[in-house]
């Protein structure tokens, strides 16, 4: 005697991806230095929420949130200025100290 039997099955497939945290849109990267990451909360966006990118010298991407950006755009506005500050007093220890060796090299030559 055969039997036939029916089997349906169930099938779950896991699609892994990584979505924006903002927008909740796919994100496709191709290399992982392609990673578009907030520098300060960590939250994955596509290029559309990018409120802004810095200039980085390596192969990762600086970039913030439009909620991270409103926080840090008047505190970085502060430490460009106080970087700026810093390169003018440095040379302006430079341009002393520059006055100090022409000064000492003339003691230098007298005494000879």
């Amino acid at each position: 005697m055969v039997k036939t039997k029916e089997v349906t099955k169930k099938v779950t497939r896991k699609i892994h991806g990584i979505y924006c945290d903002d927008c909740g849109k796919r994100i496709h990267w191709d290399l992982q230095c392609s990673t578009t990451r907030c520098e300060y909360c960590k939250a994955d966006l596509c290029e559309k929420c990018v409120a802004q990118e810095d200039y980085a010298d390596g192969d990762y991407r600086i970039v913030y949130c439009a909620k991270c950006w409103d926080i840090v755009k008047p505190i970085k506005e502060k430490i460009i200025a106080l970087e700026d500050e810093i390169d003018r007093l440095e040379k302006e220890c430079i341009a002393k100290c520059g006055k100090r060796k022409k000064y000492v090299a003339v003691l230098v030559a007298d005494k000879e």
